[in-house]
């Protein structure tokens, strides 16, 4: 699945990767993967974003037709160092 954001084309897939725009943990400094739960066949889909050392994770969902703000936010959020 394409989605753009940022003037980026990411791609999500429903396996664990890794994204460059993601920074790492807040927590331990660990490397995050994120992955998206849910298809075509489902109403809803999540994102989830968790680091491969600590395993801490952030979840993000929303309508099928309404993930790219769900994807520009979630990264947003995750790299928030406030």
């Amino acid at each position: 699945m394409n989605i753009a954001t940022h003037n980026s084309n990411i791609e999500i897939y429903n396996h664990d990767t890794e994204c460059e725009l993601l920074k790492p943990c807040p927590f331990c400094g660990g490397i995050p993967y994120w992955h998206l739960k849910g298809n075509d066949h489902t109403s809803s889909r999540t994102i989830v974003i968790k680091c491969s050392h600590c395993g801490i994770e952030m979840k993000m969902s929303g309508k099928a037709l309404g993930i790219q703000p769900i994807v520009s936010r979630i990264i947003e959020k995750w790299n928030n160092r406030k």
